[in-house]
């Protein structure tokens, strides 16, 4: 063996984690790059290579409106930032992890699984879909929340539910946890009445994540030219739009069938971070993250 590969080898020994995760981005970015000019079957056909005139929130459309002011090829620029932030969510869940004391194996694990998920890669380069931005809004946020930051985690989330109002949703994560806590502090010191003790900060972080995404798509509104009854109406059609068709939904049904495909992203990769997180989680959550990945390839291979 020659000198330089024994200190290759040497290196390699002792930075082997950092070698992985520097491995792991290489090959995902270059799996990325491939899919740049792929789009799905059932996208409607103007939003390739063009973008919509009108999509989700008046925010989000707001966005996408500037991306043609930045590229030719608009379609590819947000391809590319989705999957930029495919690696700010994964990097965001790791940093969570970490602060768990999690096992640097675990955060490589984790860190590749969030990257190469079908699930991501559907969502992002295949349906064009803006769930990784919002997720590693999210995720970042509760970085803050759990240093006290409540004011700056509420405005990170609101500009993620900004974009996609369902993970608005997500909110009630941190105030399911905070009234447990509180709970368990409760009963460890005899109170009758543990809800009445849950710390008003708890409202903080979602109550300024929700004004900020209210103030978001109202100043859009404003600057796009929309009617006010329309841009507020954007806000909640996902809840009664079908993405399969772009019409109200016909029964409780053809509803049901299309919410995973509004929350397929977002379970699945807080299921994946629980199953990381949490070893006992690992099996059922790893099947709720594969029934996702199924649900998704089973549209994308026979359509809606």
């Amino acid at each position: 063996m020659f000198k330089w590969e024994r200190r290759l080898a040497e290196y390699i020994d002792r930075h082997l984690p950092v070698c992985g995760f520097l491995i792991i981005t290489l090959l995902t970015v270059f799996m990325h790059r491939a899919g740049y000019w792929h789009t799905a079957f059932d996208l409607p056909a103007h939003f390739y290579p063009d973008l919509p005139e009108y999509v989700h929130t008046p925010f989000y459309t707001l966005l996408l409106r500037a991306l043609p002011i930045l590229s030719t090829t608009p379609v590819v620029l947000l391809k590319k930032l989705i999957c930029l932030f495919d690696f700010v969510t994964a990097l965001g869940a790791v940093y969570l992890l970490y602060s768990k004391k999690a096992d640097r194996t675990v955060l490589l694990a984790c860190y590749t699984l969030l990257l190469i998920s079908p699930l991501t890669i559907a969502n992002g380069l295949i349906w064009i879909h803006a769930d990784s931005v919002c997720m590693a809004a999210f995720l970042w946020a509760m970085v803050l929340y759990r240093r006290n930051r409540s004011l700056s985690a509420g405005l990170l989330a609101g500009v993620g539910a900004a974009i996609l109002t369902q993970y608005l949703v997500l909110l009630l994560l941190p105030v399911f946890h905070a009234i447990i806590k509180t709970q368990a502090k409760s009963a460890e010191g005899g109170l009758n009445r543990p809800g009445k003790y849950l710390p008003a900060g708890t409202f903080l972080f979602p109550g300024i994540a929700i004004v900020t995404t209210l103030l978001l798509n109202a100043v859009s509104i404003g600057v796009i030219g929309l009617d006010v009854q329309k841009g507020l109406f954007m806000l909640v059609d996902w809840l009664v739009i079908s993405p399969e068709n772009g019409v109200i939904f016909s029964g409780l049904l053809p509803w049901l069938k299309a919410m995973p495909a509004y929350f397929g992203y977002m379970i699945g990769t807080l299921a994946l971070i629980l199953a990381f997180q949490k070893p006992k989680y690992r099996v059922p959550a790893a099947a709720v993250h594969l029934l996702f990945i199924l649900y998704i390839g089973n549209i994308l291979q026979n359509g809606w």
